[in-house]
């Protein structure tokens, strides 16, 4: 199993047979608590790599449709939206989160009616999914919007199962989490922003043992399904942490203020040194508000943060297909290293 490196070095890891099958029986389980039956059509959107690639018998018979995430244009929405229409069958949607909040944006875009389209649930993944977002699949799809967070080199570590609330339930029959402190290696108070760490016990030919994935994470107990800890907030790669300018951790979720303005069509947010911030947009029309968006996130980052805005025609996509929302160019002593 292979990543893609987009935010960093690829990382090979092998796996077992057992283990191979143990993640089938998780994504089976897990897909099934989230309204997935097997025999369901998967619209499966990313970027599909040539060892990602399957062969036309193998799709039709798995029942998967390959959306790639590469090729959105206007003219490639257009018609993966009639298809959606035109295809009777139960089906569900499983989608980077950029991938998705594009899809929003061109139905935005045309001025689009909600859809008849018999779709059991969408499933976001690799990136946190935006209020505007989820409102915004709501009103066209009318379906379950879940979250899920999953990684190449160990398989599904958590899923969330209900839109009751929006924790992610953590699939401890196959994994033992911890939530570490940023920088050293003891558990952080519950609620906390930490490191998530994976032991991985069950791949006997390559185990993990307090691996560090990289991601941040907040863990609460669960208060709707049982009372087992779980995900409240999965904040994404700690390489890409915003820091305010008096060196405290933000929220990456603050850049999604910027989905409240529908003249921008994508954004980037830099941090370049402890105060030097950018914000790069690409932008529809003309936009008016950049005072207004810059007084916001002073807000968050202090009013001692130097936040400049340059426009772009195009936030290129990663890699693998995702686009990468924050970049942070600043080493903020002890933090960044090992």
């Amino acid at each position: 199993m292979s990543t893609s490196g987009s935010s960093g070095t690829p990382f090979t890891t092998l796996q077992n047979a057992d283990k191979k099958r143990r993640n089938t029986a998780d994504a089976i389980y897990l897909k099934q608590q989230a309204g997935f039956e097997i025999g369901y059509r998967l619209y499966y959107v990313r970027k599909w790599f040539k060892m990602h690639k399957r062969d036309w018998l193998t799709t039709e018979m798995r029942n998967i449709r390959m959306v790639n995430v590469t090729e959105f244009t206007d003219a490639y929405l257009s018609d993966f939206i009639q298809t959606l229409k035109k295809d009777s069958s139960s089906k569900v949607i499983l989608a980077y989160s950029s991938a998705l909040r594009d899809i929003c944006k061109y139905l935005d875009k045309i001025g689009a009616d909600p859809l008849q389209t018999n779709i059991s649930c969408i499933i976001a993944m690799a990136q946190g999914l935006s209020d505007y977002t989820r409102k915004t699949l709501k009103k066209y799809f009318n379906a379950p919007i879940l979250l899920r967070y999953s990684n190449m080199e160990n398989g599904i570590l958590s899923l969330q199962l209900s839109e009751i609330n929006n924790h992610l339930q953590i699939n401890w029959a196959s994994y033992f989490v911890e939530i570490l402190h940023p920088v050293k290696d003891v558990p952080v108070k519950e609620g906390e922003f930490g490191r998530v760490v994976i032991t991985d016990l069950f791949n006997y030919c390559m185990p993990f043992i307090r691996y560090d994935t990289g991601d941040l994470a907040r863990m609460l107990p669960d208060t709707v399904f049982n009372s087992a800890p779980a995900f409240s907030k999965v904040e994404g790669r700690k390489m890409d942490a915003i820091f305010d300018t008096k060196g405290k951790i933000q929220s990456s979720f603050i850049i999604f203020h910027l989905e409240s303005y529908p003249e921008i069509k994508q954004f980037q947010f830099i941090q370049g040194g402890q105060k030097q911030y950018t914000l790069k947009l690409n932008i529809e029309g003309i936009f008016q508000h950049e005072k207004t968006l810059i007084e916001l996130f002073k807000g968050y980052l202090g009013a001692d943060a130097e936040i400049r805005i340059i426009y772009k025609d195009e936030i290129p996509q990663l890699s693998s297909g995702k686009r990468r929302l924050i970049i942070n160019n600043y080493k903020k002593e002890g933090y960044n290293n090992p």
